[in-house]
């Protein structure tokens, strides 16, 4: 008996793309790798070589990685206290700030949309509307209310503020969520409270399992979002710097570039390498299979 083999037809377009995709993969993975060996060269080889950033390093060293940890550092101001935050400290502020606020915005938009799909009320046509006004409507300049609501509150430099300020639905990602519990059947509820489930462990045990692959994904792309942002923790909590914004900081400061650049690289390096890792413990549950559809009899 022979078997129908489906062969994959390669167009022109397909060609094209493929080509387009692998050039752009390479440029970044190019970018990458010549940061990390340029963060390896060592200062008075760099100096000796005319501080060029195109010349390739004729001596390696880890001397820059321990310099990033021992003296990047912002001293806060003297209504912080004047303390001094190392970069060790920085990258814990960063991993509590990017971890709190990425589970906060993929959860919160990820449970409206699952009760606006579930529960049928005419309180959704409100949910919904709010969602598409602010989705539509652009909304400039709200900032300095935003930080005189939050000094008002006393929520200014704290972690609850920052934490608080990520609770909301308006993004798009509440939309990827309706359509994904939209397709999802509901047979099976109807198995779970013949066997004794409750709401909550339908919600949660269930049916936002069966959506874990997309969950997983906004989840990645927030945490890696907040792990990069610099402009929030500077204005919303600055006696709880993060390491984007003392790197920021430090790269805005005007300085020799004979002295930092290779430093400065360094610095960058150790910042990428958190959402390194963070992809490579996801990166199958990503790709996984969207479950679509409902049960078999």
């Amino acid at each position: 008996m022979k078997k129908n083999l489906t062969k994959a037809r390669w167009s022109v377009f397909s060609v094209l793309l493929l080509i387009v995709l692998v050039a752009y993969s390479l440029s970044l993975i190019a970018l990458l790798g010549w940061g990390f060996i340029k963060s390896l060269q060592d200062k008075v080889d760099y100096v000796l070589q005319g501080a060029s950033a195109s010349s390739f390093p004729k001596k390696f060293t880890f001397a820059n990685y321990v310099s990033a940890f021992g003296e990047l550092k912002v001293k806060l101001g003297m209504e912080f206290g004047g303390k001094t935050v190392y970069f060790a400290e920085m990258l814990f502020n960063s991993l509590v700030y990017a971890l709190g606020c990425a589970v906060i915005s993929t959860l919160t938009p990820c449970i409206v949309a699952y009760l606006t799909v579930r529960i049928r009320t005419g309180f959704n046509k409100i949910v919904n509307g709010i969602f598409y006004f602010t989705l539509l409507v652009p909304i400039i300049g709200s900032m300095p209310s935003m930080i005189q609501m939050m000094t008002s509150l006393r929520l200014i430099n704290t972690w609850a503020g920052v934490f608080i300020m990520r609770i909301g639905f308006t993004g798009t990602y509440f939309l990827v969520y309706q359509a994904s519990f939209r397709s999802l059947s509901g047979e099976y509820a109807e198995a779970a409270v013949i066997d004794g489930a409750n709401r909550y462990q339908i919600m949660f045990g269930i049916e936002f399992q069966l959506v874990k692959t997309i969950i997983t994904i906004a989840f990645v792309i927030n945490f890696i979002n907040y792990w990069n942002d610099y402009q929030a923790p500077m204005i919303y909590m600055p006696n709880h710097p993060t390491a984007a914004y003392g790197l920021w900081r430090m790269n805005s400061q005007v300085s020799s570039y004979t002295d930092y650049i290779i430093f400065k690289v360094a610095g960058f390096m150790i910042l990428i390498l958190p959402t390194f890792v963070l992809f490579m413990l996801f990166k199958d549950k990503m790709i996984g299979n969207l479950t679509i559809g409902g049960l078999k009899g």
